[in-house]
């Protein structure tokens, strides 16, 4: 019970100590991606729980556990414009010293790109993609309360621009099966550029993250809430349909600064999970992030920028899921995921 109070005390003091910066600042921001299809559904956020789910794990590594001994995740979003990517892993125990290991690689590839020179002239056409190869443990330090890290080393080719970087992500999960309560802290990204693209240090993109869950008890449902950006408060960005042009009659123009709460919401995703079917082998999925419909939506158009869906099942030794994170009028991203543990197979081999 003490350490569900230490980590809401630690999240809670990380709000108010830590300066706030505004998306644009950073390099690398494809370590904010979704990791996995089921990631996707639940608002590209992951939520404090332990079931074994080795892609969610990379994203969270106190999720590793004995479960996800000798377990492979492949999981790929097809992306907007053309964009992929992707998350690569394997886990596997060290049962003497009682260690959770996972290793892989998350890539993106943006596509070809025509260049020009600085007065317009078509030049070469060149490629642009980023690569995190990492590696990452996780151990129990209490009964129901775990610790985790990742170590990933940065790769980014930009054109004929290279850098590279080397961060950290650090989490605790305590998770109580028999009330199917939840809470987490993560801190992801902790790291500095070892090489930069032209002589400017950037910063990496680091979050830090509060998550609760609570499973119903007489309901197959799972309610998830995921608070992120606890290091900075303003998440507000310089967004046109905030000012309003000067008037005749002098008065003042709009700031475009968030209210109290405006700005509070933008904190929180709201993600729901039914488990359904025995060993919760069938899953419908759902989310909202108040953050992405307060940047993404068009005022002129009905969408359903900022809600996510998915399901997931598993199908003999494999488990299959799909998500969608619904952006933009102008399309979603969807995300497949496929995993299974080469440990059931040498189990079934031996019977």
């Amino acid at each position: 019970m003490k350490a569900r109070y230490v980590l809401c005390a630690l999240a809670l003091m990380s709000l108010w100590a830590l300066e706030g910066q505004i998306g644009g600042d950073y390099s690398y921001q494809f370590l904010q991606l979704s990791p996995s299809a089921r990631a996707t559904a639940l608002g590209s956020a992951v939520p404090a729980v332990r079931d074994h789910d080795l892609a969610m794990a990379y994203y969270q590594p106190a999720m590793l556990d004995e479960e996800t001994h000798q377990a492979i995740s492949f999981n790929h979003s097809f992306y907007l414009s053309d964009i992929s990517h992707g998350l690569f892993s394997y886990g596997h125990r060290v049962k003497s010293a009682e260690i959770n290991l996972q290793a892989g690689i998350q890539y993106i590839n943006y596509g070809q790109f025509e260049g020009f020179d600085a007065i317009g002239q078509a030049t070469t056409s060149f490629d642009a993609a980023e690569y995190a190869i990492f590696v990452g443990a996780s151990r129990k330090i209490y009964d129901k309360l775990s610790a985790g890290a990742n170590l990933k080393l940065i790769l980014s080719s930009l054109g004929n621009v290279n850098s590279t970087a080397v961060a950290a992500d650090l989490s605790f999960l305590y998770y109580d099966e028999e009330p199917g309560l939840g809470l987490s802290l993560l801190v992801r990204n902790v790291g500095v550029q070892l090489s930069v693209y032209d002589e400017v240090d950037e910063e990496l993109p680091l979050d830090i993250q509060l998550s609760l869950t609570k499973r119903l008890k007489y309901l197959p449902f799972r309610l998830g809430v995921v608070v992120h950006s606890l290091n900075r408060w303003d998440l507000s960005f310089d967004d046109p349909r905030l000012d309003e042009a000067g008037s005749l009659f002098g008065e003042e123009e709009s700031t475009g600064e968030l209210n109290f709460f405006n700005n509070l919401s933008r904190h929180f995703v709201f993600s729901g999970e039914f488990l359904l079917g025995p060993k919760d082998n069938f899953n419908l999925r759902f989310a909202y992030s108040n953050q992405r419909r307060a940047e993404l939506q068009v005022a002129s158009f009905r969408s359903l920028s900022g809600f996510s869906f998915g399901i997931g099942f598993r199908a003999n030794r494999f488990k299959i899921d799909y998500g969608m994170g619904a952006y933009h009028v102008a399309g979603a991203a969807h995300h497949l995921s496929f995993s299974t543990n080469i440990n059931k197979f040498k189990k079934d081999r031996e019977l």
